[in-house]
């Protein structure tokens, strides 16, 4: 604080008014903004120390006279009239109350605070003796920094340092001897863009990125809190990797994060990327209420996004007006509402869903499905009409043919139940009916699928089923949902309040065909297939059941589902005993049809080969089909099934229905049970243009975000970039632009940037090539007495970076080196290596099931990730748990960070199979020594280097050979297969450890 306080006396003294942002306020928001700042709730004296019209209105300034000013007099006293008070903090410094003085007889000029302003481009500036050196537009703005304060650039660095950090920053991977050689041999003048262009587009580069997203958007595998149950969101981590690599521009990539699900004709691809902000956690311990997590977070979700994408502490001013930046308590709940209109509620199931499959299985998908619709439709039109049917209705005292009965009332077989004289109702039809009970806010649902009794609707007809609601616990919605080979479920009707989670409300993935019917009595449900996306000659082969229980849980009685009139004349077939065996007779098979009945309400996974085989007779006669035909239809429809097992249910934002949308009030000192006034969806009105409209709904929120007219978004962006190749960003609290963040070292820089990465489209990659071919980037990290002396932390960029890797990519890069790297992209999480007992958590009881080689050795990204026990590892170098946004990780230096490098398994691993590459290379220790070197370095080893190396070698080999025990016992945690000459791979392990641990492979320089 002192050498900035007197520099910025200095100026003063030099006759240059102090700035507002740079030298008063930081004074003001020290001791005094606490009691007369922003909030009004705790404002004293009803005196802003944050407005010149507050300060110039109550007179506490004289601008005629400053140290007569009522401001400077209280700050100069003693005893009970000193501000701030002797409990509140220390007083001021001569240097602090003589920078106050200066600025008030300059006039008090009082400037909005620099990250709230509109983004201008600035000016490239006027450089004298380094005026030759840029080779990219951004180099002229360091440059003038440099001249400013009479530095200079650092030499450049080798080619061999600059592809080992461009490799890194760019994919987060070393590169290749091949890759070295390569560009080494390049003696173009685009060798470096050459380079660049390839980093750029290796599928590694999307990955390193996403890991830093990962961050932010609290990615993890598991819901977070107490019980900490797995949830399955890794597809979105994927569509991030996917973003990255096809450089998808950044404002794109904002709004699909925050609303895809509400843009026009939205693919699956769209509402996926909106699980960003279903990372939130979810608390399914007993006995909490819904509400109150629900709205933790969405209260995480409107923290989260303006930490993201606008660098402000915007959680500040959740429970009041924030203490120091212009946002008030009302302002947060604005934005609060554009987010409180979404499905999810914090239940245990995570839902809303959206059922997943990536572009590959899809399509496969969809190959086999047409491949099943043409043999459904065959098998439809040639059913023989004397075939013996389960009654009138397709679903009446039994199932189709075939049918398997599934869902969550179905565990023991479809929930048939023998009515007659029951209660509360009879069946309707037959002799019995299906009963399904909901508990309390909840969903229940049973239902069969891939009928070998498919349906083609006919032109005009319905389809009907009749429904029986029990008054003593009436449910809030039913729902039936019919399934077609082409299109699976995508087909809904309900009755009632939308509890449904699926499709989208209104179309006909999920259309509302009116109130419940009336509880206590049988009503017949007409649904027009065609509402529900069923045109004439469609296929209908399962059927579901649903309902959502009200406060009281909901139970239901279904029976007679069919189609219309219609049905009775398609299924209410002459049953004709004598026939059906003489045919079953024809093809070999001697049972009954009672017997073919009772194997097709066998479970598939229960059958008997004799059950099969009466099916398979029964198939036969029924369809008429040669067995060829039945074995193809057969095959297809199993390797469909096999097909749509690779479907993965991923938590997704879904909009309620405007019909439905709740109203948003501020709650009280943020608690979810204490509302106040109620508020209208908006934002903060310091970072909105006057005449703009306020946004209203998620997706406007969206758009406005990544709309140029918003001063953050881009700033925060490429600052972010910024530090994660030079270390520390422009503005080093990437966290926080607001007015207690730190000032940026290079404002001007930062501006170029920000308008530069929109003049190239929001394109990363392209501003990323500008940035790793700039001359600011190509310098040397050599470090001189004079600039460790003059600039420590390298704000000035007079040399290049160099700082400790990120716990994935030492982790990675280890594995890269090793050649263990699985470079195999997305995919569910893996289990690498890690201690025992890790996971012993409170009401959960599940286990690490350590990978087998491959997966436990893909990249750091993909580790399963578990809030409440992370992967350790990653932990001690630094990694968040991500139960929250974190914008920067704070690096540290201690000794458990050696410890896991020099002893931890999968480092272990690692460092062996190093020593094993470095011994299979060459026939001499020099060459493999020569070889492993440059392999984890990039650059060629000194004579003084190999030297040491070769001596640790003969050293190690002498020990091992006096205990070969330890040799072979060393070698088995160092998990290598071979086990001849284990004292030769032990000593090769030892070399491979030492090579992994040095301070030039954990730093990139």
């Amino acid at each position: 604080m002192l050498p900035i306080l007197l520099l910025n006396l200095t100026c003063c003294l030099a006759d240059q008014a102090p700035d507002w942002a740079r030298d008063v306020r930081p004074i003001l928001a020290t001791h005094c903004m606490r009691c007369h700042g922003p909030d009004a709730a705790v404002r004293e004296a009803d005196l802003r120390l944050d407005s010149r019209e507050s300060m110039l209105s109550s007179g506490v300034i004289d601008l005629n006279d400053a140290d007569q000013s009522i401001l400077l007099q209280r700050i100069r006293a003693h005893g009970e009239d000193r501000m701030p008070p002797q409990d509140a903090g220390r007083a001021l410094s001569d240097d602090e109350v003589a920078i106050l003085s200066a600025w008030m007889t300059s006039g008090a000029p009082l400037q909005t605070h620099w990250s709230f302003q509109k983004i201008e481009p600035p000016k490239p500036p006027m450089l004298g003796a380094l005026k030759a050196w840029p080779q990219q537009p951004l180099d002229t703005f360091v440059a003038a920094k440099l001249e400013q304060s009479d530095l200079h650039p650092s030499q450049e660095a080798s080619r061999t340092t600059w592809l080992r950090r461009a490799s890194l920053d760019i994919r987060g991977l070393p590169p290749t001897p091949e890759e070295l050689d390569h560009f080494l041999n390049d003696e173009s003048e685009l060798a470096y863009e050459h380079a660049i262009d390839r980093f750029l587009a290796s599928p590694h580069y999307g990955e390193y990125w996403a890991s830093q997203w990962l961050d932010l958007a609290r990615y993890a595998d598991t819901q977070g809190y107490e019980q900490d149950r797995t949830r399955t969101i890794w597809p979105w981590r994927d569509w991030v990797i996917d973003a990255f690599n096809a450089d998808m521009p950044f404002d794109e990539f904002t709004v699909r994060q925050l609303a895809g699900d509400l843009l026009p004709a939205a693919t699956d691809a769209d509402v996926l990327a909106t699980a960003f902000h279903r990372n939130t956690m979810t608390n399914s311990e007993g006995g909490t209420r819904d509400e109150e997590y629900r709205v933790a977070a969405v209260i995480d979700r409107v923290n989260t996004t303006y930490q993201t994408w606008m660098g402000l502490t915007m959680s500040c001013a959740q429970c009041h007006t924030h203490k120091y930046d212009p946002i008030t308590h009302e302002e947060y709940y604005q934005s609060f509402a554009l987010l409180n209109q979404t499905a999810d509620a914090d239940r245990v199931d995570d839902a809303p869903h959206l059922e997943w499959q990536t572009p590959q299985q899809r399509a496969h998908a969809q190959e086999i499905a047409a491949v099943v619709q043409t043999l459904s439709t065959e098998i439809a039109q040639t059913r023989r009409t004397d075939v013996p049917s389960q009654g009138k209705y397709w679903i009446d005292d039994g199932l189709p043919p075939g049918a398997t009965p599934l869902g969550e009332d179905a565990s023991n077989g479809w929930p048939w139940r023998i009515g007659l004289n029951a209660k509360p109702c009879d069946p309707i039809s037959g002799n019995q009916m299906s009963e399904s009970s909901a508990q309390a806010n909840a969903f229940a649902q049973h239902y069969f699928e891939n009928s070998a009794e498919p349906i083609q609707l006919a032109e005009g007809e319905k389809i009907i089923a009749h429904v029986f609601l029990d008054p003593a616990q009436t449910p809030e919605m039913i729902m039936v949902q019919v399934h077609s080979p082409a299109d699976l479920w995508e087909h809904r009707a309900y009755w009632g309040t939308n509890h449904g989670t699926w499709g989208e409300d209104g179309s006909p993935s999920r259309l509302r065909m009116g109130a419940l019917p009336e509880p206590g009595t049988w009503t017949k449900l007409v649904i027009d297939p065609t509402l529900i996306g069923l045109p004439p000659g469609s296929i209908v082969d399962g059927i579901a059941l649903s309902q959502y229980g009200g406060p009281d849980g909901g139970r239901v009685f279904w029976d007679a589902i069919g189609f219309d009139s219609d049905a009775e004349r398609r299924h209410d077939w002459q049953f004709d005993r004598s026939a059906w065996e003489r045919r079953l007779a024809a093809v070999g098979y001697r049972g009954t049809p009672s017997e073919v009945a009772d194997a097709l309400r066998v479970p598939i996974a229960d059958r008997t080969p004799a059950h099969n085989e009466r099916i398979e007779a029964e198939w036969r006669y029924a369809t008429g089909t040669l067995p060829d035909t039945k074995s193809h239809f057969r095959d297809q429809r199993e390797a469909l099934a096999q097909a749509r097992l690779h479907r993965v249910t991923t938590p997704v934002m879904r909009a309620l229905p405007k019909d439905g949308y709740r109203a948003t009030h501020i709650l009280t000192r943020g608690a979810w049970n204490d509302p106040a006034e109620q508020v209208r969806p908006g934002v903060p009105q310091i970072l909105q243009a006057p005449t703009a409209p306020n946004p209203q709904t998620r997706l406007d929120f969206a758009y406005w975000i990544a709309s140029e007219s918003n001063p953050l978004t881009a700033r925060v962006y490429v600052n972010r970039i910024w530090e994660s190749i030079f270390g520390q960003g422009i503005v080093e609290t990437s966290e926080d632009f607001g007015t207690q963040g730190d000032l940026p070292t290079n404002q001007p820089l930062l501006d170029h940037l920000a308008t530069r990465v929109v003049d190239l489209g929001w394109s990363q990659k392209a501003l990323l090539k500008e940035i790793c071919t700039s001359a600011t980037y190509r310098q040397s990290s050599q470090i001189t007495e004079d600039l460790v002396a003059r600039d420590p932390d390298n704000t000035l960029l007079a040399r290049g970076p160099r700082f400790r890797l990120s716990a994935e990519t030492i982790r990675d890069q280890a594995l890269a080196i090793s050649g263990l790297l699985d470079r195999t992209l997305h995919g569910p999480p893996v289990f690498p290596a890690q201690p025992d007992g890790t996971w012993q958590v409170v009401y959960n009881g599940a286990q690490w099931a350590e990978s087998p080689p491959g997966d436990r050795h893909r990249r750091g990204l993909y580790t399963f990730w578990r809030r409440t026990a992370p992967y350790p590892s990653m932990m001690t170098f630094d990694a968040p748990s991500r139960e929250f946004c974190v914008s920067r990780r704070i690096r540290t230096n201690t000794p458990l960070q050696a410890l896991v490098t020099l002893n931890d398994p999968v480092y272990l691993e690692a460092s062996a199979h190093l020593g094993q590459l470095m011994h299979e290379i060459a026939d001499n220790d020099h060459a493999r020594l020569t070889y492993g070197f440059r392999r984890a370095t990039g650059r060629p080893a000194t004579s003084a280097e190999l030297e040491m190396l070769e001596s640790l070698l003969i050293e190690a080999r002498d020990q091992f050979n006096d205990d070969p025990d330890s040799a072979n016992e060393f070698v088995r945690s160092c998990r290598l297969s071979q086990t001849e000459n284990t004292t030769e791979l032990a000593a090769w392990a030892i070399i491979g450890n030492v090579l992994l641990n040095l301070d030039e492979v954990l730093v990139k320089s």
